[in-house]
């Protein structure tokens, strides 16, 4: 495998209590050259203190932070627009990685050829305590299941750079992340899967993805908006996406199976 320079950008406001860990879990990675691109979406707790710690402590780490608070669409396309690597992977300020993560997908890209790469990941609440069944992907992903249901977790995502350098998150849509892997997959490019669980997801309760309501809402404006979707395709999008949804959320036995091909 070559060793190509991968930058890792997270976005990070007010995420005192989780900082340390997350950009550690990076800088632990097996793959060493990296470049972590934390950017500071005009906190107002300790956060930029942390961080500034941090950043003396490890070359690697460069620092940035917004003078107004931009969102998280934004401040992910401030980090494109300032990575320097081959490579550019995405990391939430409460999530963690395993230290091979980024060595297994670049291996998986290389191998297959594909443009951009998920995981498998397990879940972790405000304690950082394991619950529920890891949630399983697919050796590869296509439009289609996509449009059906959302498999890639942002923590999990790597890609090309030359692309993100193309295509942007939309901040118009509270899912900017997915929409960017619709738009990618609807233009030719192609995404495969790491099926272990490399990436924990911290799910808090005042996360924007707890707020079910306003998540469906969203999607049918992704649907409707972005991709064109007659009334007709839009409705069996949304209804087979509600289905998804509840077995994912609501029914302990669909979380522990993988996810189906």
């Amino acid at each position: 495998m070559s060793n190509p320079l991968v930058s890792v950008i997270i976005p990070a406001h007010n995420c005192e209590q989780f900082i340390h860990g997350s950009i550690h879990s990076a800088l632990n990675q097996t793959v060493t050259n990296l470049e972590v691109l934390v950017i500071d979406d005009a906190s107002t707790d300790n956060s930029y203190a942390i961080l500034s710690q941090i950043a003396t402590q490890d070359s690697r780490v460069l620092l940035y932070q917004n003078t107004t608070n931009m969102g998280v669409a934004n401040t992910r396309n401030r980090g494109i627009d300032l990575a320097q690597g081959q490579y550019v992977a995405f990391l939430d300020a409460d999530d963690l990685w395993k230290p091979q993560k980024l060595e297994k997908q670049l291996v998986l890209m290389e191998s297959t050829g594909c443009d951009f790469c998920y995981t498998a990941y397990s879940f972790i609440d405000g304690n950082g305590v394991a619950f529920g069944k890891p949630y399983w992907v697919p050796a590869f992903v296509t439009f289609k299941q996509l449009i059906q249901e959302n498999i890639i977790g942002c923590s999990t995502a790597i890609c090309k750079a030359k692309l993100l350098k193309q295509y942007k998150m939309h901040p118009e849509y509270a899912h900017e992340d997915y929409v960017l892997w619709l738009e990618l997959l609807q233009n030719g490019y192609t995404g495969c899967g790491v099926q272990e669980t490399l990436m924990q997801y911290r799910v808090l309760k005042n996360s924007r993805s707890r707020d079910k309501k306003k998540a469906a809402v969203n999607r049918w404006r992704i649907y409707r908006n972005f991709l064109k979707m007659d009334l007709r395709a839009a409705s069996i999008a949304f209804l087979s996406y509600t289905i998804r949804g509840i077995r994912k959320y609501y029914s302990p036995d669909c979380a522990k199976t993988p996810y189906e091909e």
